[in-house]
């Protein structure tokens, strides 16, 4: 029979939920022969926290109410590991009453990891596998729509790494790669379970911090990066000393888009680095006051 030859699971269920026949496809994808499973309830056989998903497609189906989008559910194998498997069902029909579901599962756990991958690539640094620009906007996005009706701050602080070239140039790109990387795990020590902490590009960081009642909360924690990378990371058998420019902008203080936000960092940012670098300054207070340390 057809069925012998293909990759998917058939089975045949009754009214009740009771698996009547299943293909022998079964011990292949999963490794437990087909009649292991012959007249157990095939909703025992899912992962409990989708059963009742399961239950209430199924007993649509009993009353002649079909779906038509495959359903994901979790199946445990001969190994005991839960696989993903997509679930579409069909009535039987005698005498215009359903008296048998037929259902065809697809195993698609390698489908489910390769779309993982792909989505944490899309949204992941590959150097540093820090969260990436796309990464970095849903997540402020997501902030700024949140506090809308609150009182809280975000703060968007905005890193440059003081003559990264110039490292890159002494040491080799290797080298400048590897400090990248050290500098990530850096930052997100510091920024904690609550920071979130991006690469936009080259040596260039992102940190948002959320949940702030006012703005001169973040000074000490900024101050605490400088002072960080200052006292050294380390690269292989090197240390080294790094200082960093950053321009700390707010919302809802200093826009309402992300753009917004970031170029208002940007500009604080560039004062840093004009006055000397090694310094952060916050957008909204004079560039001589106190908001302006090294």
């Amino acid at each position: 029979m057809i069925e012998r030859n293909i990759s998917d699971f058939i089975a045949v269920l009754d009214t009740q939920g009771i698996i009547q026949y299943a293909s022998p496809s079964h011990g292949k994808i999963f490794g437990i022969p087909s009649s292991a499973v012959v007249g157990k309830r095939a909703v025992d056989l899912i992962h409990p926290d989708d059963s009742p998903f399961i239950e209430e497609r199924f007993a649509e189906l009993v009353r002649e109410e079909p779906y038509y989008d495959p359903i994901e559910v979790r199946y445990r194998n001969a190994e005991g590991l839960w696989l993903v498997i997509e679930v579409r069902g069909n009535t039987i029909l005698h005498e215009g009453l359903v008296t048998a579901i037929v259902i065809i599962v697809r195993e698609i756990s390698r489908r489910k990891n390769d779309e993982a991958f792909m989505h944490y690539m899309a949204y992941h640094d590959a150097l540093t596998g820090l969260p990436n620009r796309a990464a970095f906007y849903e997540k402020l996005e997501s902030y700024i729509n949140r506090e809308s009706s609150t009182d809280e701050l975000t703060a968007l602080i905005m890193l440059d790494l003081d003559e990264f070239k110039q490292i890159n140039d002494t040491h080799g790109h290797i080298v400048g790669d590897h400090l990248l990387r050290a500098v990530a795990r850096t930052l997100e020590t510091l920024a904690g379970p609550f920071g979130f902490v991006a690469r936009l590009a080259g040596d260039e960081f992102v940190i948002v911090m959320p949940h702030l009642l006012a703005h001169d909360e973040i000074s000490p924690f900024t101050a605490n990066i400088l002072s960080s990378l200052q006292k050294g990371v380390r690269v292989q058998e090197t240390t080294f000393s790094i200082t960093a420019s950053i321009g700390v902008s707010f919302h809802p203080s200093h826009g309402c888009t992300v753009d917004d936000l970031l170029s208002q960092a940007d500009q604080v940012q560039y004062v840093a680095k004009r006055r000397g670098k090694n310094q952060y300054v916050l957008v909204g207070q004079p560039s001589d006051d106190a908001a302006v340390n090294g």
